[in-house]
């Protein structure tokens, strides 16, 4: 199957909304399987939001690379610090989005 559902893109592309797309992270010790597969994910998210207008990507990865401590022992949930960095960077984003779509 697919890596991400075209079909749900396609259904998102329909809306004159904002989306940001948080790439996803799996590290160890989680199957290498998966890590692969989120990372096809995040390629294929990157791809179609370099098409879409108003659409952006939250590199979770990249974060979590700077600091591993944002994610738990098992690679994939957030830590408590990892939950209000997350928070601030979805924040900082639709702010970002308020500011650029006010009327003048």
């Amino acid at each position: 199957s697919d890596v991400c559902s075209s079909d749900l893109i396609d259904r998102l592309s329909g809306y004159k909304a904002c989306v940001a797309w948080v790439l996803p992270y799996i590290g160890a010790p989680v199957a290498m399987q998966l890590q692969w597969r989120a990372m096809r994910v995040a390629r294929f998210i990157r791809e179609e939001v370099k098409t879409r207008r108003c659409w952006s990507v939250i590199d979770w990865p990249r974060v979590v690379a700077a600091k591993p401590n944002l994610v738990g022992r098992d690679g994939v949930h957030l830590s408590a610090s990892g939950r209000q960095v997350l928070l601030k960077l979805i924040t900082k984003r639709i702010a970002r989005w308020s500011v650029s779509n006010s009327p003048r």
